[in-house]
């Protein structure tokens, strides 16, 4: 079990002792999140099918969730550390995969800042870099022949909506094959009223088509769909945004409050206003492909 998230502190430091307890009480392994710094960093170590492997787990510290020296809370947003790690635990024999909570939420493409480190984690060795949290799916990028994934989707967040990109994503099947490689295959499922369902009929037989459409760009126009995203949430997504933490901030001022900090300080949120404000500033914001522009807009457009 992955903790580290935004999500694993919403029960303060009573709710997350008692998960660790329900865990450990069940025999399920965790990692990711731990009393200090030092436990949350702290790699799980397996041996599986006669190879030795390490999962390694970190997340944007978004409400400031992060650990530290002898405070709780999740291996940070530390992508050098991460990188530190992959390459000691490479030095032991063993195969590393790191499961990254971040990024920025509803949109098909990764940020800049997502890409970069994803990259500077197979540089340093890892296996596979698998990302969830944006709660849509995204593609994949092999890169130097790591896989990397940026985001599987919604999966245990049911929401009460009909947009299909919210009501679809993958799981990943890994797979140790013959020559003892590594083998990964989407398991691309629906999130229904009921549950979740394996894709069927239609919408599996266009799956495949989708997650390339969604891996196409990665390797070389990245930066494209990015731009794309800021030309499709514009002036119009900005006020709208700021709208919606000013009314908080009157009604609730320390959520109205909380909602900014996280804004300023969490990676996701400062990078695409920084990215914003500077495009705007310069003029820049129509300036992005059309298709890049057309998927954003129908990630958030698009019902079941």
């Amino acid at each position: 079990m992955t903790l580290a998230n935004n999500h694993v502190f919403d029960y303060g430091v009573e709710g997350f002792e008692d998960t660790c307890t329900l865990l450990a009480g069940r025999g399920i392994k965790y990692l990711g999140a731990g009393k200090n710094r030092r436990q949350a960093e702290e790699p799980l170590r397996l041996d599986f099918a006669g190879e030795k492997i390490a999962l390694l787990n970190f997340s944007e510290g978004e409400d400031c969730t992060a650990a530290g020296r002898s405070s709780p809370g999740v291996f940070g947003w530390e992508p050098q550390r991460a990188c530190q790690l992959v390459r000691s635990l490479r030095q032991e024999g063993r195969q590393v995969f790191v499961i990254v909570h971040c990024g920025l939420e509803y949109i098909p493409f990764p940020p800049p800042y997502v890409q970069n480190a994803f990259r500077r984690l197979a540089r340093a060795g890892a296996t596979a870099v698998i990302g969830h949290h944006p709660h849509v799916p995204q593609g994949i990028e092999y890169y130097h022949g790591v896989p990397l994934v940026y985001s599987l989707g919604n999966f245990a967040f049911y929401q009460d909506i009909k947009l299909y990109y919210r009501k679809t994503g993958y799981l990943l099947r890994v797979t140790l094959g013959q020559g003892r490689r590594w083998q990964f295959e989407p398991l691309p499922y629906s999130i229904e009223d009921d549950g979740l369902h394996r894709l069927t009929g239609a919408r599996q037989q266009d799956f495949p088509a989708l997650l390339q459409r969604l891996s196409d760009p990665l390797p070389e126009n990245n930066a494209q769909a990015w731009h794309g995203f800021l030309k499709y949430y514009g002036l119009n997504g900005f006020q709208e945004e700021v709208g919606r933490i000013m009314a908080a901030l009157s009604e609730d001022p320390g959520k109205g409050l909380a909602m900014f900090r996280n804004r300023l300080l969490t990676k996701q949120h400062n990078e695409h206003w920084t990215a914003f404000f500077n495009r705007g500033i310069g003029r820049q914001l129509s300036d992005a492909p059309d298709w890049a522009w057309q998927i954003n807009q129908e990630y958030f457009s698009k019902h079941v």
